[in-house]
């Protein structure tokens, strides 16, 4: 045998070596992707059914809820017709119990009934006697301190902090900062406000033309319109405002007569 018959028969085995493996390929392919389609199918199938399931458990759970909420209602509504009937005759027994109240009976119980906490804060404040403080009166002292400013209107005093001499209307006490600084007469609470000066300021009327201002505080207890006793706790020494930042912390301690200043110390006991 030739050469070339031998290479033309080893071609035809190799092709068919090649064919052979194409169609095995071929066919692995084909048992692949009939594998994946019924899967998919499975799959599709199982979820299908799963909806139907799911949508069927939740028309019985609708339909049972329905039926419960009929129920309620109706067992809502034969009481509300047995509540009416007794209401009605609630209502009737009661008026025949009233029917012998006066008109001027009806109004004090409506009156009554109307009372608030502000109206009978107000009535208090009204019965409350009078501030009476005279000349003759004395005033408590508000902190324990030694004096580092006297009151003086006839005379300047030196402010250090100013460096300055002027007039000076109110006392000076010196006290530590959360001193409780107490209420020196009765009285009634004018206006609560904050100065450059002062810092936080209680204005306090005590009667007969008098007012005891209170002043550098913190932590103020009462709000204008109050009532304050003797002896009270107003507010706190607080940190001096910048024009007392020498001087150190303190009570201004002021009082007025007719709207003019007048020594405390006249007053202190």
């Amino acid at each position: 045998m030739s050469r070339k018959q031998n290479y033309s028969r080893f071609s035809m085995r190799k092709q068919k070596s090649y064919l052979t493996v194409g169609v095995v390929a071929l066919a692995a392919v084909i048992a692949m992707a009939g594998i994946y389609y019924k899967k998919t199918v499975d799959r599709k199938a199982e979820e299908q059914e799963a909806v139907i399931m799911a949508e069927s458990e939740w028309t019985e759970d609708t339909e049972e809820m329905d039926e419960t909420d009929s129920e309620d209602t109706g067992a809502a509504e034969t009481s509300a017709d047995s509540d009416g009937t007794e209401g009605e005759t609630r209502s009737e027994d009661t008026g025949a119990e009233t029917s012998g109240e006066t008109a001027e009976d009806q109004q004090s119980t409506v009156s009554i009934v109307g009372n608030t906490d502000s109206t009978t804060e107000a009535a208090a404040q009204e019965t409350a006697e009078p501030l009476q403080f005279s000349e003759a009166d004395s005033l408590d002292w508000p902190v324990s301190g030694d004096v580092i400013l006297n009151y003086s209107m006839d005379q300047t005093v030196y402010f250090a902090t100013l460096d300055q001499y002027k007039y000076n209307p109110a006392l000076v006490i010196q006290s530590d900062v959360n001193t409780k600084v107490m209420a020196a007469a009765d009285g009634q609470v004018l206006s609560v406000e904050t100065t450059p000066e002062t810092g936080q300021t209680i204005s306090v009327d005590i009667g007969g033309g008098y007012q005891l201002i209170y002043g550098q505080l913190k932590d103020i207890q009462f709000s204008p319109g109050d009532r304050i006793s003797r002896g009270d706790l107003v507010g706190f020494i607080s940190e001096p405002t910048k024009y007392y930042s020498v001087e150190g912390s303190n009570l201004y301690f002021q009082m007025l007569k007719d709207g003019e200043p007048a020594n405390p110390m006249n007053y202190m006991q």
